[in-house]
C-alpha cells in the first residue's frame, strides 16, 4: 500500500493537484472563518469551491503562491456540491435545493433554482439534464429550460439506501451511500 501511495506522489499531475489543493485550503482557511470546503472544482486558471454556509468562492490560480479571491456568492443555503459547465454552476445547495449560477465577467450572478423535498446533497448536469441527491427523495431528474435557466420535475427514483453522491458517465449513473 505504502509503494502505491509513493508512486502516486511521484506522479507530477498528483503533486500539483496535492499542492494546489492544500494551497487552497490554507489560503481559505487563514482568510476566513472556518466553514468546511465540501468540494472543489478546478476549470482552466480558477478553482470553484463549495464553501457549506458561505456559499460558492472563486479563486484564481494564475499565482499558486499568491491565491487570489476572484468573486463569492452567499447562497444563503449550504452549499455541498458544485459542477462548472461553461459559464454556468449548478449548485446542491442543502435546504435551499438546486441552483444554477452563471459567471459573467467574474461576478456570480443566480439564474434559476429548484427547492428539493429535502436537502440538497449533490448534484451531475449531463446535456439539459440534472441530477440531484436528495436527502427525502433520494435521485431526482430535472429538465432544465435553456432559454430562461427554469428546472422542471422529469421523475424521481427512491434508492434502497440513503443516497450521497452521484456522478455521470456516458449513459450511467453512479450514486454511493455511506
Amino acid at each position: 500500500m505504502l509503494a502505491g501511495i509513493k508512486s502516486l506522489l511521484q506522479s507530477p499531475k498528483w503533486r500539483t493537484w496535492l499542492f494546489i489543493s492544500f494551497t487552497l485550503l490554507l489560503y481559505y482557511t487563514r482568510t476566513r472563518p472556518p466553514d468546511p470546503i465540501y468540494d472543489i472544482e478546478t476549470v482552466g486558471n480558477q478553482a470553484f469551491l463549495a464553501v457549506g454556509k458561505t456559499g460558492v468562492v472563486v479563486i484564481d490560480l494564475n499565482d499558486p503562491e499568491e491565491l487570489n479571491e476572484i468573486s463569492s456568492l452567499d447562497t444563503f443555503g449550504t452549499v455541498y456540491s458544485l459542477q462548472v459547465l461553461g459559464s454556468y454552476i449548478y449548485l446542491a445547495d442543502g435546504p435551499d435545493g438546486i441552483k444554477i449560477l452563471s459567471t459573467d465577467q467574474g461576478e456570480l450572478n443566480l439564474e434559476g433554482g429548484f427547492r428539493t423535498p429535502g436537502d440538497a446533497l449533490d448534484v451531475a448536469v449531463a446535456g439539459s439534464q440534472v441530477y440531484a441527491i436528495d436527502s427525502k427523495e433520494d435521485l431526482l431528474v430535472l429538465k432544465v429550460n435553456e432559454n430562461d435557466g427554469a428546472f422542471s420535475l422529469s421523475s424521481t427514483h427512491d434508492l434502497p439506501d440513503k443516497a450521497q453522491k452521484i456522478k455521470i458517465s456516458g449513459n450511467w449513473a453512479f450514486i454511493s451511500n455511506n
